[in-house]
């Protein structure tokens, strides 16, 4: 993978843009985020080998948090913003977004942690994340390209 991390911001203390590829053997994923984007750009977009699907913005949550919705009220985490779905042959078409409800990962965090279900994160994909996360740092620090720090056994088991 290739990471390219950087502040932008003037005065930011934190990284406040990034650019990683990850490399698979069949196709490639590009992440890119930045704070710095005020619009005219996507907030989501997947493209594949039979089509596309882009969201405009992210969902409605922290929106309707500042307007006084109160979270699992009957309009909680409905969002207005239709996915655009695009086939291999160019037709597009319209598909609702899922209602969110971020407080249900936390709410399954509680019920793992008291034993009445399985983790919602498995430990593998938490560290599958956290090497993805210092192998894009170690990139954009180094230049180079990087693999993730995870044994084969580990990579076999994210398949």
């Amino acid at each position: 993978m290739q990471g390219n991390i950087a502040t932008l911001r003037e005065g930011a203390e934190i990284n406040d843009w990034a650019h990683v590829v990850l490399n698979y053997p069949q196709h490639k994923v590009v992440l890119h985020c930045s704070m710095l984007v005020a619009g005219g750009v996507s907030r989501f977009t997947v493209h594949g080998d039979k089509g596309s699907v882009v969201k405009q913005r992210a969902d409605q949550q922290e929106s309707q948090l500042l307007a006084g919705v109160v979270p699992g009220s009957e309009s909680w985490g409905e969002d207005d913003d239709s996915l655009a779905v695009f086939d291999a042959n160019l037709r597009a078409s319209e598909i609702s977004a899922p209602r969110g409800d971020q407080r249900q990962y936390y709410i399954h965090v509680r019920d793992a942690l008291t034993g009445k279900i399985s983790n919602p994160v498995s430990p593998l994909e938490a560290l599958a994340v956290m090497a993805v996360l210092e192998a894009a740092a170690q990139s954009a620090e180094s230049g180079t390209t990087q693999t993730l720090a995870l044994t084969a056994d580990e990579l076999a088991g994210l398949q």
